[in-house]
């Protein structure tokens, strides 16, 4: 299954329901930040801090009736909830909190779903530093309160990534918000890599997708999926495409995804190893069937179709996970663990399979 930021909104929103009357019981919570007054219930909240890109225009007179602005949707206007902002540039040195700037030298970002706050540094310590303060229940607060340390890869020193990370249960639901941290390398999948960016910001894939429906926030970008280079025969597939395979003339050519030619190009590579993928992804067959093979990035441990998924391939045997089969007569379920990665003569040069 690929990794996509669309299910992290709905899960939110789940939580948000869940824990509404214990925030209107509780109060709002008091940690050490700044800028954490909640905006006034009939406008929505803006930015407060010096030279926001999304502060008010001088121009926009503090006495205006609410009716003078023009609502930024239908939906927004029909919705009790702040409408959407504006898409952002690039702001190296600030990370953008949905509500309010944070200094990148001194704050950290922490999003109560829609609404920002900066911590100080200072005060950010421990595993969890945006939780301090907060009335809800431990499990429904780390679900719900997203921490920031960049928005873009500006933000990060030479040779790093601005990254989402998030952390899995043993369900492969997110077991906390997804967090934002710079890091070497960031995880990828086919359709975008978890390096995150603002409009105008440089990605290491390419120009940063601000289109809606990618990111949870239209604050929010991802960078282009990670499009390794593969070998396909004589040919080598670039930018997104795959390599439909013939295993038996053992020849291949460079097409887009889902354009070969199953009859005889009964293999289609997306990646040819789990480094193509990136970090928690392994590169594997999804379809269960030796007659046609699709190779693409995909978290085993998540997937639906554990007892049928594979070939799995490989450099090393440690990029071989422990698998899950029907064994014996009465078809009970047993785990295999590799035995080591070998060289696949039927599959393009280089290519390697796991042996259990």
């Amino acid at each position: 299954m690929l990794r996509s930021p669309g299910y992290r909104p709905l899960i939110r929103a789940a939580f948000v329901i869940a824990a509404w009357a214990a925030i209107s019981t509780c109060g709002s919570p008091t940690p050490e930040i700044r800028n954490a007054a909640p905006p006034v219930p009939s406008a929505p909240p803006i930015e407060r801090s010096a030279g926001s890109v999304n502060a008010p225009s001088a121009s926009a007179a503090p006495s205006a009736a609410p009716s003078a602005s023009p609502p930024t949707s239908a939906s927004a206007a029909a919705s009790a909830g702040p409408p959407a902002a504006p898409l952002r540039t690039t702001t190296p040195g600030k990370i953008q909190c949905e509500t309010v700037d944070c200094d990148l030298a001194t704050e950290i970002c922490c999003v109560d779903v829609t609404e920002g706050r900066c911590l100080a540094k200072s005060k950010a310590v421990g595993p969890s530093p945006c939780l301090k303060g907060t009335f809800l229940p431990a499990e429904v607060s780390k679900r719900m309160i997203q921490e920031r340390r960049c928005d873009e890869s500006a933000d990060c020193r030479s040779g790093e990534r601005c990254c989402e990370f998030a952390e899995y249960d043993d369900t492969c639901q997110p077991s906390t918000a997804a967090r934002w941290r710079c890091a070497t390398k960031c995880p990828s999948g086919r359709e975008h890599s978890d390096e995150v960016c603002l409009r105008g910001s440089s990605c290491a894939t390419g120009p940063c997708v601000v289109a809606p429906g990618v990111a949870e926030s239209p604050l929010q970008g991802y960078c282009p999926g990670f499009t390794p280079e593969l070998a396909c025969g004589q040919s080598t597939c670039k930018g997104g495409d795959v390599c439909c395979w013939d295993p038996k003339a053992h020849t291949g050519r460079c097409a887009k995804p889902g354009t070969c030619n199953t009859k005889v190009e009964t293999s289609e590579f997306a990646c040819e190893r789990p480094s193509d993928c990136g970090a928690r992804f392994d590169c594997y067959n999804t379809t269960g069937m030796h007659g046609v093979e699709e190779y693409g990035c995909h978290q085993y441990r998540c997937s639906v179709n554990k007892l049928f998924a594979g070939p799995f391939l490989c450099d090393s045997a440690a990029d071989c996970p422990v698998i899950v089969r029907h064994s014996g007569p009465t078809s009970s379920i047993k785990a295999y663990a590799p035995v080591r990665c070998r060289r696949s003569a039927e599959d393009p040069a280089g290519v390697k399979v796991c042996e259990y």
